[in-house]
C-alpha cells in the first residue's frame, strides 16, 4: 500500500467445495452448491429460496436447493 502497510489475503487453490470439505464433518454445516455454507444450528427459519437466520440475518439460495435445505434442517434438529 501507499503507506507501506500489507494486505494479507487468501485465494483457493482448488474448488471451494474442496476446500470447505473438512468443515463439512460438522453435521450442523450445510453445503449448498456452488459456494454456501450455512449453519443449521442458527437457522430460525427456512423458506424456498431463503433462510432467515436466529440473529435476523437472511441468506438466498437457488430455489433448486431447497428440498435438500430443509431435508438436511428438519434431520439436524431430530437430534
Amino acid at each position: 500500500m501507499d503507506d507501506k502497510s500489507e494486505v494479507t489475503s487468501q485465494s483457493l487453490r482448488q474448488s471451494f467445495a474442496k476446500e470447505i470439505e473438512p468443515m463439512l464433518k460438522h453435521n450442523e454445516l450445510l453445503f449448498i452448491p456452488p459456494s454456501l455454507v450455512m449453519n443449521l444450528e442458527n437457522i430460525k427459519q427456512l423458506f424456498g429460496d431463503h433462510a432467515v437466520f436466529k440473529n435476523g440475518t437472511i441468506a438466498y439460495f437457488p430455489k433448486a436447493a431447497y428440498d435438500k435445505a430443509r431435508a438436511a434442517w428438519a434431520e439436524y434438529h431430530e437430534f
